[in-house]
């Protein structure tokens, strides 16, 4: 599987609540992880997300879907 950065929104927020795929960063000596958060109108239920990526129906199918475009890989 081919993995591009360009999959990944930068720099903005979520127009819709819910789940979505995420990056996280808690340390930039550590890289990124993949994960799920939850978008609450105006803020993560997550710290440090850096990226998103699009809206899921649940929680298991974010994460699922932030490790299928792990930069990472």
């Amino acid at each position: 599987m081919t993995v591009t950065h360009d999959w990944w929104t930068w720099n903005t927020s979520p127009t819709e609540p819910g789940w979505y795929p995420v990056l996280v960063c808690y340390d930039p000596y550590e890289g990124t992880f993949p994960t799920s958060a939850h978008w609450v109108v105006d803020h993560w239920n997550q710290k440090s997300v850096i990226a998103y990526g699009g809206r899921c129906d649940t929680e298991a199918e974010a994460t699922w879907v932030a490790y299928q475009h792990d930069p990472d890989w």
